[in-house]
């Protein structure tokens, strides 16, 4: 994963694994939604774009799909009464 819950408390101020609990258990709901939108994003650049997902590993690229993702999972969260 290129984001973690740590990284989204840092830029947003919001804890994921408070927004996602719904009273079950599940320890890592959090990273499986953070992976969610990851292999979405990965796949929908790869689709519409000359993208490969190796290019994220490039150092000026790297910091922005991680803004990018953080930001994709923060209007997922508005969108889906979350935050």
């Amino acid at each position: 994963m290129y984001v973690t819950k740590q990284d989204y408390l840092n830029f947003t101020g919001i804890d994921l694994d408070m927004e996602l609990y719904d009273g079950d258990q599940v320890s890592n709901k959090s990273e499986r939604f953070i992976e969610r939108v990851e292999d979405f994003s990965i796949n929908y650049l790869s689709q519409h774009f000359d993208f490969d997902a190796s290019m994220i590993e490039e150092s000026p690229f790297l910091e922005k799909f991680k803004k990018g993702l953080m930001r994709r999972i923060e209007l997922l969260c508005n969108f889906l009464n979350l935050a």
